[in-house]
């Protein structure tokens, strides 16, 4: 059911009250609409993606160059939901079980809701194609393994219906939180506003933070100055340990014909994935890396140039292609997508000199890929070389820059240089850099108690008896793997335990 926020009185009193209808938000609500209780979701946008205002999104960013933030959040009903890739995968067991992570729930706890967050995602509910990762038997190196991306088909205009027609959800659209109220152990109302300024408060049982990767962060961090630090009490903790995906076109590879017997694990884009298995990263003392090959990002009578393009540049490879020119299957860029170590270096900050309309400070991010993150990518791409020369399933070039990272910019640049992405970043200019893949993570990291994490297991503030907060914010490691399904299953996990609690 749509909302006029002006008819809302102030005795009127909601069992659950969600703020940010990105698509976790939307999942927690559909799911807690099922308890039959009056679910209220609060989006500060509109339904039109197209034409939205990003200026409470913008922000500053120190280190390493990054999307300017008003341009990689979206304020509209579906949030970034309404313009990813749909790729979807979930976590491995390895992102709760390593030395570098402090989830405080296991995988099997976390995986049981896998089937049920694909619902939202999936149309025809049809999960056959799904494929688990595949570690096949080789002679020689059996330090890699398969893995596969499903892709989502549907869209927020799907969901949007079935709130629209809820008898149980109500929606808010184009309004703003602008304070949270707590007496030190519980929330007793917020207040959103439009951005006429016009401020309405709202009163709950429970409140959900689901406003998205730094959001969550400026929203805490701002409302427990209002009010005193005893909204989150180990203050120091607000906004830290936050990460991203960066992603490189690490090195040139050619396969061999012996890797045809896996084309079943090409998803439906056209890419064939690889990660290293547990046993080896634990080895190795390796975060979770994914390459990736698109096999049919260039039509074949491309083939040809981009291997004599290679192989100008030194006789041994000449003479290997050569040899083996019989036996190609593709040849392609390699894009490496990778996990970061967890750094408190990195983090959210609120600005002292620039307000949003609502004059709530504005975001500082602070991000920079450590040493040991380029020594990370650069030490799986030669364990990956050596895996296909072990098991003659190809070759593969290393970027110089990749492997000399120490005298790259990329490496060089501090927490002092603000960023200098360019607006329009077309592919050429990354053939020596590292993108990302809008992926916001951290901030708000659940841990075991208020030391390490700003929520407990079941996404509850520690310090408070009714806020809680989901999204990619709360993971305490990023894994490899967009971070969307991984986000929805734990928002189905908050929605049974507050459902089993409270009901």
């Amino acid at each position: 059911m749509i909302l006029n926020p002006i008819n809302i009185k102030d005795s009127d009193f909601f069992d659950y009250t969600i703020i940010g209808g990105g698509i976790v938000g939307i999942s927690l609500a559909l799911s807690l609409g099922e308890s039959k209780k009056k679910v209220l979701l609060i989006e500060s946008g509109n339904l039109d993606n197209t034409n939205q205002d990003r200026g409470p999104y913008d922000g500053k960013i120190y280190g390493d160059n990054y999307y300017p933030l008003d341009l990689c959040r979206q304020r509209t009903f579906g949030g970034g939901y309404n313009c990813w890739s749909g790729r979807l995968r979930t976590f491995d067991n390895w992102d709760f079980n390593n030395n570098y992570s402090n989830w405080p729930i296991n995988y099997n706890e976390f995986d049981k809701y896998k089937q049920k967050a694909l619902d939202f995602f999936v149309s025809n509910k049809d999960y056959s194609n799904i494929k688990d990762d595949l570690e096949p038997e080789f002679e020689n190196n059996n330090n890699f393994k398969f893995h596969y991306y499903t892709h989502s088909d549907t869209y927020w205009d799907d969901h949007y219906k079935t709130i629209s027609e809820s008898k149980n959800i109500f929606l808010i659209l184009n309004h703003s939180l602008v304070g949270i109220r707590t007496d030190g152990k519980k929330i007793n109302n917020i207040e959103i506003s439009s951005s006429q300024l016009n401020k309405i408060k709202i009163k709950s049982k429970k409140y959900i933070l689901a406003c998205g990767g730094i959001e969550n962060s400026r929203i805490l961090l701002y409302n427990n100055f209002l009010n005193n630090k005893t909204l989150v009490r180990n203050e120091k903790l607000i906004g830290k340990y936050w990460m991203e995906h960066p992603e490189c076109y690490s090195g040139q590879i050619i396969l061999f014909n012996g890797i045809s017997k896996y084309q079943k694990y090409v998803d439906t884009n056209g890419w064939l994935a690889f990660s290293m298995t547990d046993n080896y990263k634990r080895q190795k003392n390796l975060t979770n890396n994914s390459a990736r090959i698109n096999i049919n990002r260039y039509p074949q009578e491309n083939l040809k140039e981009k291997i004599r393009l290679l192989i100008c540049e030194n006789d041994y490879l000449k003479n290997f292609v050569e040899k083996r020119k019989h036996n190609f299957f593709c040849f392609e860029d390699l894009k490496i997508t990778m996990e970061t170590v967890p750094d408190i270096n990195n983090r959210i900050e609120l600005s002292s000199k620039e307000t949003d309309l609502f004059g709530i400070p504005k975001s500082i991010l602070y991000w920079k890929m450590n040493e040991a993150d380029h020594e990370n990518h650069k030490n799986y791409l030669l364990e990956f070389a050596k895996f296909l020369i072990d098991n003659d399933l190809g070759r593969l070039k290393i970027k110089s820059f990749v492997l000399d990272y120490r005298n790259h910019e990329i490496f060089n640049e501090n927490y002092k240089n603000l960023s200098k992405w360019k607006e329009t970043f077309e592919a050429e200019d990354l053939e020596n850099g590292i993108s990302y893949g809008y992926h916001h993570i951290g901030g708000t990291r659940c841990g075991k108690n208020n030391m390490e994490g700003i929520v407990d297991e079941n996404l509850k503030v520690f310090d408070q008896e009714n806020l809680y907060i989901v999204g990619s914010s709360v993971f305490p490691s990023a894994g490899f793997t967009n971070p969307t399904l991984p986000a929805v299953q734990l928002s189905l996990r908050l929605s049974e335990h507050l459902k089993e609690k409270y009901v």
